[in-house]
């Protein structure tokens, strides 16, 4: 190829990087330009961690090529995506007390249509944990976890199954008294936990997908859940699947009324739950342990969540 040729390769790849830069640069400033919400920006705000990425991938070429422009439209993608990725590796920690209860909380979206129920049963059955939300709960699958002797490990049960995706159950070993409530068109469960720290509020919660029409009602079960958390008089903790990707703005409404990811908390903010290889898709972490202050986290880890398109997750946490 003569010198002609390499540089008018060269060429094509700089327009073909200008062309991929620009929408990234976009997203960037959406991202960062406040009252923006709804469909379709809380979806594209979920994949925003992994979009923005390919930004220091312009920005490096930009660098090698000698390309200023084509830098500076790349660099504020880079630094929106540093940004967001700061806030799940050096967010503020809610540490654990040594001296405090040890309780342990699971949540699963067992995916209504699991086309492998008895697996998904054994691994619940197997869990050592104190309080477990369980999320897509249909009739059979109530069926499925008593066959497997997963309610009867837990004394204190809210159940309520429905052949939609959004039956839901909370399950302890721990004295409860809780409420079947709305949250804004699904059910949701309000409890409060007789420990031995006192009193503890556990919202079990699985909120719908911030897609087309539904993107404002979403919206409003998050702002709702963060107003149900700053005005609680007790340690709570929200869990279950919240549909919300740390990267988004509805995860950090919640944040911002007071309440702590688990796995932020454990330096493990970059872990995902979701599509758990039954999609084609980006991975990202939907399912969530938030925690208000009183309480701490020891660890968290994923479970396997076999024939859900969800992995359950399971934090060890620390009331004082």
């Amino acid at each position: 190829m003569s010198a002609w040729d390499n540089e008018r390769v060269l060429a094509s790849l700089d327009r073909i990087a200008l062309a991929l830069t620009t929408p990234i640069a976009v997203l960037a400033l959406l991202r960062i330009a406040p009252g923006l919400s709804g469909h379709p920006f809380d979806a594209l705000e979920a994949y925003s961690g992994w979009a923005l990425a390919s930004a220091w991938v312009a920005l490096g070429y930009a660098i090698t090529r000698r390309r200023p422009a084509l830098a500076m439209l790349a660099a504020p993608g880079a630094l929106v995506h540093a940004g967001l990725i700061a806030q799940l590796v050096v967010a503020p920690s809610a540490r654990a007390d040594d001296d405090g209860l040890v309780l342990r909380v699971a949540t699963a979206n067992l995916y209504a249509g699991n086309p492998r129920p008895d697996a998904l049963a054994s691994e619940l059955a197997a869990l050592d944990v104190d309080v477990l939300a369980l999320e897509e709960l249909t009739p059979r699958w109530r069926e499925v976890l008593g066959e497997h002797g997963v309610l009867a490990r837990f004394p204190h049960r809210v159940i309520d199954d429905r052949d939609d995706c959004f039956g839901i159950a909370l399950l302890s070993r721990v004295p409860m008294d809780a409420t079947i409530e709305d949250l804004a068109g699904v059910p949701m469960i309000d409890a409060r936990l007789t420990t031995s720290a006192g009193p503890l509020r556990v919202l079990a919660v699985h909120t719908i997908p911030p897609l087309g029409p539904d993107a404002a009602d979403w919206n409003a079960q998050i702002a709702l859940l963060a107003r149900l958390a700053s005005s609680s008089r007790e340690p709570t903790i929200v869990t279950g699947d919240l549909n919300a990707s740390p990267f988004g703005r509805g995860y950090r409404a919640l944040i911002d009324a007071g309440l702590r990811g688990a796995h932020e908390s454990a330096g493990r903010g970059l872990a995902t739950t979701w599509p758990n290889g039954a999609r084609l898709l980006p991975p990202m972490r939907l399912d969530h342990v938030l925690v208000s202050r009183g309480i701490g986290v020891r660890e968290v880890r994923e479970g396997r969540g076999e024939g859900s398109d969800h992995r359950p997750v399971i934090a060890t946490l620390t009331v004082r």
